[in-house]
């Protein structure tokens, strides 16, 4: 007999439909109505200047001006803590969806940190991994992907041992995306004209290697593993964003099996952000114009669960780049973009977007 469940994921209840171990049925998650985004306000931070980048949930950390010390914000864009780190070259590389773990990464090394408590890392290297995605498993096991931009390591699978990082396996290279789901680990796996999702336990044993019954899921030969971002949901959905030289893709890979591939119309690619109930934002300048403060047009996408554009905008300038984007959405489904108000980018304000029926 299958059995219901209920899934907190985000603002309403999803149903998922079992028979035993097997998933039967999941949802893609809640499409938002393709309404309208305003400029809801316009906010002056304490600390006026410093790049903004999302931490967890409905907050973000800004670097000060000393190039060390970050502070965090809470919805309500009150400072509400700060941490600070050894020198200037610290970014952060990543969060897990729990919000439990934090990495900072530089040219210097790599640490994970509790969120709970950033005084002390959990894990530390003097290597330069740059982690842009962290899972956590309910035992307390933490899994982290390299970047594909890591000339050493491109989309290489780490886990948290004794304080360190342990390199999983030699046959988990090219991982575009990484996530958890019913306390087991997945990854989905591309090189050549194949693409896989492999199941594993939190210890790396694998389980499942391509679908449930063991097959390879579907051939790929569109994404670029030099080019690419990665997010996941609350339901274990892998989204992974590539380029084939002319055109952008995204490719959702679900803990059952399925993978699908939509081409998107982006220009200058900036960042990818996904929200609780599971739509995917993609931020671009859609050209090259950029005003005396530096400021550069922000294109916002958003795509369903399922793959499908909700609706493209240009919402207005901010301080957007590779290295910095100072865009972010929350968890909420806000759209924040700090931008300057002065040539040196010494003034900055946040302008925070609202969309319709969120």
């Amino acid at each position: 007999m299958a059995n219901i469940v209920g899934i907190n994921h985000g603002k309403r209840p999803v149903l998922e439909i079992r028979h035993g171990e097997i998933q039967i049925w999941k949802s893609p998650g809640w499409a938002t109505p393709s309404t309208s985004i305003g400029l809801l306000t316009t906010v002056t931070l304490a600390n006026t200047t410093g790049d903004i980048v999302k931490t967890w949930g409905d907050q973000f950390a800004q670097k000060g001006t000393d190039g060390t010390t970050w502070t965090i914000y809470g919805d309500d864009f009150k400072p509400a803590s700060t941490f600070s780190t050894n020198s200037a070259s610290w970014f952060i590389s990543s969060t897990d969806i729990a919000h439990q773990y934090l990495t900072l990464s530089s040219s210097s090394g790599t640490n994970i940190f509790k969120t709970s408590d950033m005084s002390k890392p959990i894990a530390s290297s003097s290597t330069y991994y740059y982690f842009d995605q962290t899972v956590a498993m309910k035992d307390g096991a933490v899994f982290a992907k390299t970047n594909g931009a890591n000339v050493n390591y491109p989309n290489y699978l780490f886990k948290v041992v004794n304080g360190g990082f342990e390199y999983v396996t030699a046959n988990f290279i090219n991982n575009y995306a990484i996530s958890s789901y019913d306390d087991n680990f997945y990854s989905y796996q591309a090189g050549g004209a194949q693409a896989k999702i492999n199941k594993m336990d939190s210890k790396g044993n694998v389980l499942v290697t391509g679908t449930p019954d063991n097959k390879t899921v579907v051939e790929v030969s569109r994404i670029n593993p030099t080019t690419h971002q990665a997010v996941y949901d609350a339901a274990g959905n892998m989204f992974a964003l590539g380029h084939n030289g002319t055109i952008w893709y995204i490719t959702k890979a679900t803990t059952g099996g399925a993978l699908t591939e939509v081409a998107v119309n982006l220009l200058i690619y900036m960042q990818m952000y996904i929200d609780k109930i599971g739509n995917i934002y993609l931020f671009d300048v859609p050209n090259s114009s950029s005003d005396y403060y530096g400021n550069r047009d922000v294109r916002v996408t958003k795509l369903s669960n399922n793959l499908e554009q909700q609706w493209q905008k240009t919402i207005g300038k901010g301080l957007i780049d590779n290295t910095n984007p100072n865009v972010m959405v929350t968890d909420s489904g806000l759209i924040y973009v700090q931008r300057a108000t002065q040539a040196n980018q010494t003034g900055r304000v946040l302008d925070v977007y609202q969309q319709t029926n969120i």
